[in-house]
């Protein structure tokens, strides 16, 4: 049986680069991989399943990354695939086959004279979206491919609509703030025009980001928005089947020329509330506009006056919000796993 091994600092952290990482490993096992996935500790996969609803079997193992280089090597040289969600550090790979994936600007390994002789030893490089690819330097623009995170378009599906904003972000700060305090101050300055509708923002929440957290609560003034962290993965899937417009905002009045980070680098949670048949109203930055398509299958804004208007307006036309719902389920299917795993065949060697 062919090995692989997997590895990610920040597994633990439960956002969007551990859910492409779960991606990558279920394409392994569903080819037949003997996977090692390494991390001090096996709680990590009850953490996954209640997140992500990831599904292991027995040839999943968890084994703790070696630290000295030598032994790294050693063990590396066993896999016939290892790939890398790298935090910007960089190491020699011995692996057959190996595939280093950069999630972000800010997890970029420096570019100086040994990380050049370590990339020489990684066969391909991957990022999630063409503005994460962008936005890297010059010279790993030419060698990155593009591969878009699968979502499971069969586990979502629109329920009996509500009269819900949703918005799924982590509770946290940097580097990719997602503007939870923006929509709060949004929605409480549009509540008398919208009765009976409620926000809900929802997303993990760690124990460093209890203080943020605390400061957001303050800065909620109405019953009417709801602030949910630590969703299940099925707490999480009925909002979205409920929420009837999806509202996302991280990198607003942000410098995404000098700060690229700080934008949303491709956007799983509004294809994922596209797949439950909830209209997206996301700022026109980052991978948002790869997805969204303004005025066929949801609306884009740079303003908070855009935001407003485009809001008020899709809640007072049934037809078009119908029209724009649909259209969303059907371009989600573009991101499903079907075509993540078919990627991944003809674009890793």
């Amino acid at each position: 049986m062919k090995k692989a091994g997997f590895y990610s600092p920040y597994l633990d952290v439960l956002g969007g680069g551990e859910f492409y990482s779960l991606g990558v490993l279920e394409w392994l096992l569903t080819k037949g991989y003997q996977v090692d996935l390494f991390w001090p500790d096996e709680t990590i996969l009850k953490k996954l399943t209640a997140r992500f609803n990831f599904q292991a079997n027995k040839n999943l193992q968890i084994k703790n990354f070696p630290s000295k280089q030598l032994e790294r090597l050693g063990q590396l040289k066993n896999y016939d695939h290892f790939f890398y969600m790298t935090d910007g550090s960089l190491f020699f790979s011995s692996a057959k086959n190996s595939t280093l994936l950069i999630q972000s600007p800010v997890h970029m390994p420096a570019l100086n004279l040994i990380n050049w002789l370590k990339l020489k030893t990684w066969h391909q490089l991957i990022c999630y979206s063409s503005y994460m690819q962008k936005a890297l330097p010059k010279p790993f623009k030419a060698c990155i491919q593009v591969i878009y995170p699968p979502v499971n378009n069969q586990e979502f599906q629109a329920e009996k609509k509500a009269k819900i904003i949703l918005s799924v972000g982590r509770f946290f700060c940097q580097p990719n703030n997602k503007k939870h305090q923006f929509l709060i101050k949004v929605f409480q300055d549009l509540l008398p025009q919208m009765t009976g509708w409620q926000l809900i923002i929802a997303g993990s929440l760690s124990t460093a980001d209890q203080a943020r957290f605390k400061q957001l609560k303050k800065a909620v003034q109405s019953p009417s928005i709801k602030l949910l962290p630590n969703l299940s993965f099925n707490e999480l899937k009925a909002l979205y089947g409920k929420a009837a417009i999806y509202w996302h905002a991280a990198g607003y009045a942000e410098d995404l020329v000098q700060y690229p980070e700080k934008a949303e680098h491709f956007g799983i949670t509004t294809v994922e509330a596209m797949a439950s048949g909830a209209v997206p109203v996301v700022i026109e930055a980052g991978g948002q506009p790869e997805i969204v398509t303004h005025g066929q299958n949801g609306l884009l804004w740079q303003t908070k006056k855009e935001l407003i208007g485009q809001t008020l307006q899709l809640i007072k036309l049934d037809k078009n919000w119908q029209r724009l719902s649909r259209a969303a389920q059907k371009r989600a299917q573009d991101f499903s796993k079907a075509k993540f795993f078919q990627s991944l065949n003809e674009k890793i060697i």
